[in-house]
């Protein structure tokens, strides 16, 4: 996996070069057969682990400001937000142009 992190696909899904489509293709040929595109983007966003503390602190956070976050990965990423989040904007690099 850590290859297939650091390898082409990662950057094109980043700067919106490829989809979750793509991904999906990338891993069944590595798997040597089908994977569909919910499950290659579950797998792809089980690298994603949130810091439930950090969270903790952005819910006190929130009482008093208007949280956004930024990142370079692909749309999808947003799935892995935890449910009831209290981030009102998340901006992705590849939506503002910007890698």
């Amino acid at each position: 996996m850590q290859t297939l992190m650091a390898g082409p696909l990662a950057r094109d899904l980043d700067i919106g070069l490829a989809t979750k489509d793509h991904l999906a293709a990338e891993l069944s040929r590595l798997a040597e057969g089908r994977i569909s595109t919910d499950e290659a983007v579950r797998l792809w966003l089980s690298v994603f682990s949130p810091n439930l503390k950090l969270w903790g602190l952005l819910e006190l956070l929130s009482r008093s400001y208007r949280l956004a976050a930024f990142s370079n990965n692909p749309p999808f990423v947003r799935q892995s937000l935890p449910t009831g989040t209290s981030i009102s904007t998340v901006i992705l690099s590849r939506e503002i142009g910007s890698l």
